[in-house]
């Protein structure tokens, strides 16, 4: 198994593969230069690329009545069905270029590429409904977390001499997503890519 950074909650086999498919995946967009429409991908790359994906900008929706911090979230239906469900602030947000709502929605994305087949596991398992009960794994998490600022501020697309201004202006994206880019961007240097 791969050796564990003292801050990572996963491997750095893992994290290594997750960055991988996220330039994968964002390739199929922009180029590692320009900046990432989140929006864009889910409406048009989504539906292509993932059997049985939908989505929809809905506040009213249950699960926000019951987790109102929730500004989105991916549900894993038994029949294979994956349904993003967000919330029309963060849609409208994500229009205007709100850079937390952009990462919000480029975490969901991470989720519906990294999570489906766990999710699919976990619902065959233990036959229940709804993967939701999984929703706050740490792990899961921290994964959608990595492979979505890395579709907004790919690592493979930072120079060695880039700071966190550079990231921020380049990408349009937080000083947190930046932070992290430039660590990732190490980190995937280290790896010899």
């Amino acid at each position: 198994m791969g050796q564990k950074n003292k801050k990572q909650l996963i491997p750095n086999r893992r994290r290594l593969t997750i960055l991988e498919v996220a330039q994968l995946k964002r390739e199929k967009q922009a180029p590692f230069t320009s900046v990432f429409d989140p929006i864009k991908y889910i409406e048009q790359t989504l539906p292509k690329e993932i059997k049985g994906f939908d989505f929809d900008y809905w506040s009213e929706h249950p699960e926000f009545q019951k987790r109102p911090e929730r500004r989105a979230f991916v549900h894993f239906a038994e029949d294979g069905t994956i349904e993003l469900v967000v919330r029309e602030e963060v849609m409208e947000g994500a229009y205007r270029g709100d850079n937390e709502y952009r990462f919000a929605l480029a975490h969901e994305i991470g989720h519906v590429y990294l999570h489906r087949t766990k999710a699919r596991n976990i619902l065959s398992r233990h036959s229940v409904g709804s993967s939701d009960q999984y929703a706050d794994d740490p792990i899961l998490e921290y994964e959608a977390n990595l492979f979505g600022g890395a579709l907004i501020a790919p690592p493979m697309g930072i120079g060695v001499n880039s700071t966190l201004f550079d990231v921020r202006t380049r990408f349009r994206c937080s000083n947190d997503v930046a932070n992290k880019a430039l660590i990732d961007a190490d980190f995937w240097r280290k790896q010899g890519k």
